[in-house]
């Protein structure tokens, strides 16, 4: 049911207050979460290249062994690209199919990790290995260089934390274990 005469103009003018008023605060917002982070000092830039140099370095390293092992044990035991998946899993043959058409390839250390949430990153490379190369056009392509333009700044951001938490995360581990053999040696 409307309002009608005096009542309607005022149910007008408490709506677009409303709406202003929702509208303002979606824009506080967006200035919150979309507020670019502040410059990194020389000091912290230096840092945090030289550690992102190690991490890379120590990542690297990681995956070569990692890759090498895997692809030994695969060998060794005949099994496909998933290692840790047994070949009567109700999984295995949708897997052998999209590996045997380069769709999916599992992680370079040669397991493929079912188990754990797949990333954005992640199923954008899936998606775009089964996609036609020649369904992206042009539009498309300049929306995603433009994006890709807009964002440059975030992403490598957050490479550089990914590194700064990958680097403190192995020397975590690294403490773990000496103290883990402290502690087995001064067990009798």
């Amino acid at each position: 049911m409307r309002p009608a005469g005096k009542n309607r103009w005022c149910h007008m003018k408490k709506l677009r207050r409303a709406m202003l008023c929702g509208l303002s605060f979606l824009i506080a917002i967006a200035a919150c979460v979309l507020r670019p982070a502040s410059a990194p000092s020389a000091a912290e830039l230096s840092l945090r290249e030289r550690r992102s140099v190690l991490s890379g370095q120590t990542r690297i390293l990681e995956l070569r062994r990692g890759a090498s092992l895997a692809s030994e044990a695969a060998a060794a035991t005949g099994q496909s690209d998933f290692a840790p998946v047994p070949t009567d899993h109700w999984a295995y043959p949708a897997l052998q199919h999209l590996s045997e058409r380069g769709l999916l390839n599992g992680y370079p250390d040669g397991f493929f990790k079912g188990d754990r949430p797949l990333t954005r990153g992640e199923f954008a490379e899936a998606m775009s290995r089964m996609l036609p190369v020649d369904a992206a056009d042009s539009q498309s392509q300049l929306a995603a260089v433009a994006l890709r333009t807009e964002f440059s700044g975030e992403i490598n951001s957050l490479a550089l934390r990914l590194d700064e938490l990958s680097l403190q995360l192995a020397e975590l581990q690294a403490r773990l274990g000496q103290v883990s053999e402290a502690n087995d040696a001064a067990t009798p």
